[in-house]
């Protein structure tokens, strides 16, 4: 869960994935960051959920990146376009809510349970 959420919210990675022109993993481009993301599903985030893998809290708080990616259209509805996408002041608000989601969950306590399935 942890690496999904990093990647998510690492520009940095994003970029140097993305735009390599000797890249030939597909698992590095947006169409797969997004839809083979776990937190791109709300019905699997919810059986993670039912299956106490995370508990409520931490329902509630990738909730809210899967709204920000659901609700995310890159320029031109071109999703293959990686340097626009980049600039794209909408996939940065992704990418904070990503980065903000994942310092939540790192700031819970590690005792305590149900933590990413403790």
């Amino acid at each position: 869960i942890l690496g999904s959420l990093f990647d998510l919210s690492n520009r940095h990675l994003q970029a140097a994935s993305w735009t390599n022109p000797n890249n030939s993993n597909p698992a590095y481009t947006l169409v797969e960051f997004v839809n083979e993301s776990f937190v791109n599903d709300i019905k699997y985030l919810g059986s993670l959920k039912d299956d106490r893998v995370i508990n409520d809290s931490e329902y509630t708080i990738l909730l809210r990146l899967t709204q920000a990616i659901a609700a995310y259209s890159p320029p031109g509805e071109n999703w293959y376009d990686h340097d626009a996408v980049l600039r794209d002041p909408k996939w940065h608000a992704v990418t904070e809510t990503a980065d903000s989601v994942l310092n939540e969950l790192l700031s819970l306590s590690f005792n305590s349970p149900g933590w990413l399935g403790k």
